[in-house]
């Protein structure tokens, strides 16, 4: 199975740049052009965030309209730009997503030879991540994941990353940490 991660897209609104020199939009419709050029293409896309500058509701629209053009499919994890009520609207009508009120964009993917695991580690208003009990399901077996930021043991919990074990399973966890 191969898998693609695009992350820290910081989709801004059309017609404008972020931190306001960089073409994130048009660099995005870049790699998703590259991506689907790819042979093999990838089964699979995560996106994982920050996906948007602001967490503006027309940001994610944009967002969602540029990912549309994605061969393969892709799911979707939030970053500290983002914003997990307005996210989990914006794209409400995956199978995937948890329903609009969920405490946090937590999912699991069954349909590939790995199971692809998405962990909201994100904490409102702040640029760390945090995982907690109550932020759970989590994988109660070992998993591989692709993770933006550096982790430290104390944040990692059952997740073990630094030290690839060969288990009978391998999960594919996705988080921003």
């Amino acid at each position: 199975m191969i898998i693609a991660q695009i992350t820290d897209l910081h989709v801004v609104a059309k017609n404008r740049l972020c931190y306001p020199k960089v073409p994130t939009n048009a660099q995005l419709a870049q790699s998703i052009a590259h991506i689907n050029s790819l042979d093999p293409r990838p089964d699979a896309v995560i996106a994982s965030g920050d996906l948007t500058d602001h967490g503006r509701p027309e940001e994610y629209d944009l967002l969602r309209e540029i990912l549309s053009d994605l061969i393969p499919p892709v799911f979707v994890i939030p970053g500290n730009h983002d914003r997990r009520d307005v996210l989990l609207k914006a794209f409400a009508s995956e199978d995937y997503m948890p329903p609009p009120d969920a405490p946090f964009v937590n999912y699991a993917i069954d349909k590939y030879p790995v199971r692809l695991i998405g962990l909201d580690t994100s904490v409102l208003e702040h640029h760390h991540g945090m995982r907690s009990d109550s932020r759970r399901p989590l994988p109660r077996e070992p998993c591989l994941g692709p993770l933006r930021q550096q982790t430290s043991r104390e944040n990692l919990g059952a997740l073990v990353v630094k030290k690839i074990l060969v288990p009978l399973r391998v999960d594919l966890c996705v988080a921003n940490w």
